[in-house]
């Protein structure tokens, strides 16, 4: 199964000369729609590459292609155009790849020539036995080619094109070594992580001549504090290594740039800056919940095919109870098609860009095998996102309604509502099956769905009715509804779940949860009832941990450790139901609150302010600054004063370290001058 990330590397780097001694001889981003001037074709598989509109290989589009067919069996070569390497004595060539494997091994290498292709030279090969997914490689060539004013190289696969399916280059480029240049080669980072303290991970490459024995790297969260640290290191040319830093930084939710970079290398300026940067926007939520994949399936009851497929997936979901939800669409073709095909499935179709049956998806990506393996990783994925909601039926009208609650950011996300029939016997065709099952029948949002943006700990309700009249619906009391949240663009769909059936009664979250810290450590939740009084009781968790088990209370206190801290609570309702959970967070700070007379330690000025403010004190280290509800809005090491313009008006803590004590005072900030 194929995994879509919600969270993307953007690698800085510009091809250009400056003051240090490496320089970009040659690149190609391939991002015309026909081969670029100079470039060529050799060998065997001409008619296989092309330029596509993908990518694939991990740039921007287009990229360059090689397919499998026409079949070949042997090596085909994409040549260069002619580079002058007079002069040079050392290259480094640096391309992204991306392979589809299917058979057999087959190799990649680059290899050289300085006669125009009647003798090539190789400076590296690797033989593949599996996918690569997206990889950047990175070689130092050697070969009697470099220094020719006729250099070309190419890129080379030797292989029987049988044994893959796809391959994708771009971004290749061409440069002389330095001795010493190390390049920032990955962020090591999950898509998804919860607040609080985070620890950072880098991936660093030797891309110059000389071992690279310590290396210098900061890291920043968006214009937060600057972490720098040395690390002692043995990486050899064109090796990595993965470097953690030891001090962590508490961020809190919602969308942030993480940026890591390297300052020093063996002690001294890199030799190159160019490729000293990356840079990353991720996820941080107030936590994780179950996911619940969402199948969808393309079927017919004209399809011969897909009688086996059915009956593998409804095995499958018979060994997930509770794990899953689905919707099935049937189809208009092949020939006379499915009986119960609706427009709504076609423009679900069109969407997938489906062309025949059957065809299965999981979490927007194709399901293929449909294995308990491949089912298995897609509910092990983490989630960020909460579904609940209940659907009742009066005669032939529905009515649902649906809660959706994020721990993390949602952007232009679409909720899908779908009606279903669990079983159905009359749209018998020509292929045997006499049953089906988890039928559409209905989109309650329309098959465009209903816009979606969330921030963390928010929740949104939905309400949807319609007459069901005029669907191919057999047995009104055979219903299930599924609801899932998906980005219309990348497909990826974010969670699901299917809603309590037949029942009146929604499960409502708490209207507010408000956090605050009291005298000697004390956290204190308070939460204001739902909108309908059919609750029987809460569910408190601090930091994960289950507090307080179906209480009638609303206002909780406890003495809890200094730092970062998650809270949720949610309402029980009958016949075991529960809603999303209300989720917040707040650091517990402990520190000392000075007077607004008190200057012996530091004096904050003007106060109330609405764009400079000064701070005196002696020995102050660092500033932090948090709004009432405990979240970092502003970090840096000391200075003598500071904007608050961008600021929203309100009242907001500054802490100041100093001395080893941490001292804290009240600002009011008045955006409105």
């Amino acid at each position: 199964m194929k995994k879509i990330l919600l969270s993307l590397l953007v690698l800085i780097v510009a091809f250009t000369s400056y003051s240090q001694t490496r320089e970009v001889i040659f690149q190609e981003t391939f991002d015309g729609t026909t081969l670029p001037e100079g470039w060529m074709k050799m060998g065997l598989g001409l008619y296989n590459w092309s330029i596509v509109e993908s990518s694939q290989a991990g740039g921007s589009p287009n990229e360059l292609h090689l397919s499998w067919e026409p079949e070949f069996n042997g090596i085909t070569r994409m040549v260069s155009p002619v580079i002058d390497l007079t002069g040079v004595s050392s290259i480094g060539i640096q391309f992204n790849h991306n392979l589809w494997f299917f058979g057999n091994q087959v190799t990649l290498g680059i290899a050289t020539t300085s006669d125009n292709g009647a003798t090539w030279h190789e400076g590296w090969s690797k033989v593949y036995e599996n996918h690569s997914e997206v990889t950047v490689i990175s070689e130092a060539i050697v070969t009697e080619d470099v220094g020719s004013s006729n250099f070309r190289f190419c890129i080379f696969v030797d292989a029987y094109s049988f044994d893959f399916d796809d391959w994708w280059f771009d971004n290749i480029s061409v440069f002389n070594m330095v001795n010493v240049d190390a390049g920032m080669s990955e962020i090591v980072v999950d898509s998804q992580i919860i607040a609080g303290d985070q620890e950072v991970k880098c991936v660093v490459e030797n891309v110059g001549a000389d071992v690279i024995n310590s290396v210098e790297l900061n890291y920043q969260f968006d214009d937060g504090v600057i972490i720098t640290e040395i690390f002692d290191t043995d990486i050899s040319v064109f090796e990595t290594e993965t470097l953690t830093f030891q001090e962590k930084t508490i961020v809190n939710e919602g969308l942030h740039e993480l940026k890591v970079w390297i300052s020093k290398v063996n002690g001294i300026e890199d030799g190159s800056t160019v490729n000293n940067l990356l840079s990353e926007n991720v996820n941080i939520t107030l936590g994780e919940v179950e996911r619940i994949p969402m199948l969808e399936l393309f079927s017919a009851s004209t399809c011969a095919p897909c009688v086996g497929v059915n009956e593998e997936i409804l095995m499958l979901l018979s060994l997930n109870p509770g794990k899953y939800a689905i919707s099935k669409y049937q189809m208009n073709w092949p020939g006379a098609g499915d009986p119960y095909y609706t427009a709504e499935g076609g423009a679900r179709k069109n969407y997938y860009e489906v062309s025949g049956v059957p065809k299965a998806f999981i979490d927007g990506g194709e399901f293929y095998p449909y294995t308990q393996e491949e089912f298995d990783d897609a509910a092990d994925e983490k989630s960020f996102v909460d579904i609940k909601g209940t659907f009742n039926i009066n005669g032939t009208t529905i009515d649902a309604s649906v809660d959706v609650m994020s721990y993390g950011t949602v952007s232009n996300a679409t909720l899908y509502v779908i009606v279903n029939e669990k079983t159905t016997y009359g749209n018998v065709g020509t292929n045997g099956e006499t049953e089906f099952h988890h039928i559409m029948m209905k989109f309650l949002t329309g098959t465009q769905g209903t816009a979606i943006n969330l921030l963390p700990g928010e929740y949104q309700h939905f309400e949807f009715s319609a007459n069901l009249s005029n669907t191919h619906i057999e047995e009104f009391d055979d219903l299930e509804v599924s609801a899932f949240v998906q980005d219309y663009g990348s497909k990826y769909v974010y969670n699901s779940h299917f809603l309590n059936d037949y029942n009146d009664i929604h499960p409502y979250a708490p209207s507010s949860l408000t956090l605050t810290e009291e005298a000697n450590n004390t956290l204190t939740a308070t939460w204001t009832a739902p909108e309908s009084n059919y609750q029987s009781g809460y569910n408190l968790y601090i930091d994960g941990a289950l507090i307080l088990e179906n209480t009638d209370i609303t206002t909780y206190s406890t003495n809890t450790t200094l730092g970062f801290h998650i809270v949720e609570v949610s309402a029980n309702y009958p016949e075991e139901c529960t809603s999303v959970r209300l989720a917040n967070s707040i650091i517990i700070s402990g520190y000392e609150l000075i007077s607004e007379n008190d200057d012996s330690n530091f004096v904050l000025y003007p106060n109330p302010a609405n764009d400079i403010v000064n701070i005196k004190g002696a020995n102050i280290s660092k500033i932090t600054v948090y709004d009432v509800g405990g979240r970092l809005i502003d970090a840096f090491l000391y200075k003598e004063s500071f904007d608050v313009s961008s600021y929203l008006s309100g009242v907001y803590y500054v802490v100041v370290e100093s001395d080893g004590r941490q001292y804290i005072k009240k600002l009011v900030v008045n955006a409105y001058k």
